[in-house]
């Protein structure tokens, strides 16, 4: 290489990248190598050489000599001798030969085996060099994004969720109603088709309360969710335990003492009810709420309750049962007294009245109807005296003012 080439290429090295010059370094040990395994090959080349022809002179030296010292035997035995000798120094020839391949041989191998190594080396620096590895990333950092990202996905999700129509799907599943439609109990819930899923879930106990203010009919409401859309609606209505006929309409009385004003039709009337003639819804009310403490055996007997005022007790009641028994008791008072009921009720061996008005006692009422009906006869005869008194006293008069 002349001194201009190596002026060039200092000139050159100036513009190249690192990388560039590690590679161009890498090339000028590839070449040196090169060149001192030829000078090796060279030298084995040589010694090979020397090796052959020290080994031919010496054999040509141990012939003659065994010439000289083998005249005086005999031709067969010098011939067998000969030959056995050149064989024995031939032998030895070959395998120096042999042994000098093999080293040549593994000396080329290794000498192979190393250029394979530094060029594998070398290109695996150029490989790193070509593609730096990447800067770790802390765990510590890992960490602190988990909560971020899981966030942000969160919220994407949920945009995604209320944009799209899904988030306004309902399945509404209404259970628990007889006397009250569907459409009824979802109109009064106020739960519009286009709100959301999540807002309904929010809402639900709001909508159940809007459901017992709407309708009369609702004692309790319960709104639960089951994923992903479907809302159940469970509904338990107010029993029937009475019905008002003061009006000549029968209306409904429930347990709450509300009356519905929903007529029914006689036909749809079960076979044994019991009947109110009561105009005042107050005091509907007040009945219901004082029957509510008086067992079953002893409601689910009465059957009319007719409101008989006396001139001491204005809320006074009178109870007609089913068995023609009758009790007379004031309204505010039937909670108290209306279950001894049952305790006077065997004592009583034709139909009775049980007063409960001041006490506690009981009569026959055939007794009572006779005095009803000797009084009336009473009123008749006391009308019937006071007219003919009436009918004399008319003369008199009419004498006394033509006299006049």
């Amino acid at each position: 290489m002349t001194t201009k080439d190596k002026g060039d290429q200092k000139e050159l090295q100036k513009y190249l990248s690192a990388w560039q010059k590690r590679h161009q370094e890498y090339l000028e040990k590839k070449s040196q190598e090169k060149a001192s395994e030829t000078d090796e090959e060279e030298r084995n080349d040589e010694t090979f050489e020397t090796s052959e022809s020290a080994g031919t002179k010496e054999t040509d030296n141990s012939e003659d000599e065994k010439e000289d010292q083998t005249q005086d035997q005999a031709s067969d035995d010098d011939e067998t001798n000969e030959s056995e000798e050149s064989e024995e120094v031939e032998e030895p020839s070959e395998d120096d030969e042999e042994s000098d391949k093999e080293n040549i041989e593994e000396s080329s191998d290794v000498s192979e085996d190393r250029t394979e190594n530094f060029v594998d080396q070398a290109d695996i620096e150029i490989e790193k060099e070509a593609n730096p590895d990447k800067p770790r990333i802390e765990k510590i950092h890992l960490y602190r994004a988990i909560p971020v990202l899981v966030i942000s996905s969160l919220l994407i999700l949920l945009s995604l969720y209320f944009i799209t129509p899904l988030g306004s799907l309902k399945n509404l599943v209404i259970t628990g109603n007889e006397r009250v439609t569907q459409d009824e109990i979802i109109k009064a819930t106020q739960i519009d088709s286009r709100d959301y899923t999540l807002t309904t879930f929010l809402n639900r106990n709001q909508y159940a309360n809007n459901l017992k203010k709407a309708n009369s009919w609702i004692e309790k409401a319960e709104i639960s969710y089951q994923f992903p859309i479907t809302f159940k609606i469970q509904v338990t209505e107010y029993k029937i335990l009475a019905y008002e006929a003061s009006t000549g309409n029968i209306y409904p009385v429930i347990s709450n003492g509300t009356v519905i004003n929903q007529p029914v039709k006689k036909e749809a009337l079960p076979e044994n009810y019991m009947r109110l003639n009561l105009s005042d819804k107050a005091k509907v009310k007040k009945l219901m709420q004082e029957l509510s403490d008086v067992p079953d055996s002893i409601k689910n007997e009465i059957q009319t309750v007719d409101l008989t005022p006396s001139k001491a007790t204005k809320d006074l009641l009178t109870l007609t049962m089913r068995d023609e028994h009758k009790i007379i008791v004031p309204l505010s008072d039937i909670h108290k007294k209306l279950p001894y009921y049952s305790r006077v009720h065997p004592l009583l061996t034709e139909p009775s009245i049980v007063d409960m008005e001041a006490g506690i006692f009981s009569y026959s009422a055939s007794l009572v109807q006779k005095e009803e009906q000797d009084q009336e006869q009473e009123k008749e005869e006391s009308s019937e005296e006071t007219v003919p008194s009436e009918t004399e006293a008319a003369p008199s008069d009419v004498t006394g003012e033509t006299n006049n």
